[in-house]
């Protein structure tokens, strides 16, 4: 009986002899050295190495600077740098080529900086395909120039990704988009990608996204920060196309010459924005939607929108639509505190022929009621939602709040948490709370002996 449990074992030791470890060093030499005899027979480059490899075998890099002539492609290896640390060991694409290539489920590129590359289609620092990640890495500076307006998958400045590209625990910043997805791009219906605990900053987009865009795949964002980024057009800081979610994400200073300057979202019966704390962003170009834009279809749920501004219409969230099948819907959301050129807009605004097709439940706004108000809208309040210090950016609410055990309960919300990551519905009300934060109960814990 404990013959296949022998067997078993075996076949895995085997086949874990097959993995080698490579080593690069900028002073190794790629003629000379053998590549896996450690430091002293480290290669030069981990283009060599990438070259001598085989399925499931580590390349490790030792610090300094490797200037690129051509991109690396990395298979069913990892790549990993010797520190750990993105600022002591740098892949460089020299203004010339994109720099990596992740193309197989278990390719893995961690602890770099990736900087100075540059494409034309998909991604100008790194393109993540097929399930590959991307981890603990710094991004920066890289550029995609491609601006076919019909083709919105090709872009991505910093990091395009494919069919289940996962980007974890990366500072994506300072790169550049003519098309799509100044920081990153999931690009095409048929893609899926997920982006968690990152820092998006001061990346540009000629289009949408200037932080991050998706456009049409299944896209996953959480608990990311996403701030200082820009587009000329729609969604400075993130641009959500048809369908996914971002959750849990600081979407803060950023800004767009039109629509949504914080998020926009187009599109998107299957798409959601949750969990949230969207705050000064701003439109630049008499722009619509200072925090958030819908536009025809999609979800916003728990968001906390206050402080953005629009040089025109809409200060913290525009629903548009001219189309009678497409819906908004709005739950559990403050919007409050927020400015517009135009002042009665300044915190919210339904437009389009078919604008009433906006239906906000449980929401936190001013004012309430108007010709663009949907009948369905149910158990809203125009009361200050009281802020704890929101001047100083603390959009928390105290107990005595009209946002606390007052929102709607959805399935999701059984296993989701807030932006604090406290879980959403409270154990002792049974509710959920409005806006991006759960209220926490304060006051005396009694021990029973």
């Amino acid at each position: 009986m404990k013959q296949p449990c022998f067997l078993a074992v075996f076949l895995l030791a085997v086949g874990s002899l097959h993995a080698a470890t490579w080593y690069v060093a900028t002073n190794g030499n790629d003629t000379a050295n053998n590549g896996t005899g450690g430091w002293t027979q480290a290669y030069a480059t981990i283009s060599n190495a990438l070259a001598k490899s085989g399925n499931g075998d580590t390349i490790l890099a030792s610090n300094g600077v490797y200037l690129l002539s051509a991109e690396l492609s990395i298979g069913d290896c990892v790549v990993r740098s010797l520190t750990g640390n993105p600022a002591d060991t740098i892949i460089d694409g020299d203004h010339k080529v994109r720099c990596a290539f992740l193309a197989s489920t278990n390719a893995l590129l961690a602890g770099f900086t990736v900087r100075n590359g540059f494409g034309n289609d998909n991604g100008g620092g790194v393109r993540v395909h097929a399930g590959a990640t991307l981890s603990n890495c710094w991004v920066l500076n890289n550029m995609t120039t491609n601006d076919n307006a019909s083709n919105p998958g090709l872009g991505g400045g910093g990091v395009w990704l494919g069919n289940g590209g996962r980007v974890f625990n990366c500072v994506i910043a300072g790169n550049v988009s003519s098309n799509f997805g100044g920081g990153l791009l999931v690009g095409g219906a048929t893609y899926w990608g997920l982006v968690r605990d990152c820092l998006i900053s001061n990346n540009w987009a000629y289009r949408s996204g200037g932080g991050g865009c998706n456009y049409g795949g299944t896209f996953t964002m959480e608990d990311c920060e996403i701030t200082g980024n820009a587009a000329i057009s729609h969604g400075g800081g993130v641009g959500l196309f048809y369908k996914g979610v971002v959750d849990r994400c600081r979407v803060h200073d950023n800004t767009c010459g039109s629509r949504g300057a914080g998020i926009y979202v187009q599109r998107a019966p299957n798409g959601w924005v949750r969990d949230c704390l969207v705050t000064d962003n701003s439109t630049t170009n008499s722009g619509y939607g200072g925090g958030i834009v819908v536009f025809d279809g999609g979800n916003l749920a728990n968001c906390t929108v206050a402080g953005n501004t629009s040089d025109n219409y809409a200060g913290g969230f525009w629903f548009y639509t001219d189309t009678a099948t497409y819906t908004g819907n709005f739950y559990n959301n403050i919007i409050y505190g927020n400015n517009a050129a135009v002042s009665s807009s300044s915190n919210w605004l339904n437009g389009g022929t078919c604008r009433t097709n906006g239906v906000y439940y449980n929401c936190c706004t001013a004012p309430l009621g108007s010709t663009t108000w949907n009948t369905a809208s149910t158990n809203n309040t125009d009361a200050p939602p009281q802020f704890a210090d929101g001047g100083a950016g603390d959009y928390h609410v105290p107990a005595e709040s009209p946002c606390v055990n007052t929102g709607t309960n959805l399935d999701w919300m059984a296993v989701a948490t807030d932006l604090d990551g406290r879980r959403r519905v409270d154990i002792f009300s049974g509710m959920a709370d409005m806006g991006c934060y759960e209220h926490v109960l304060r006051g005396t814990v009694f021990s029973l002996q």
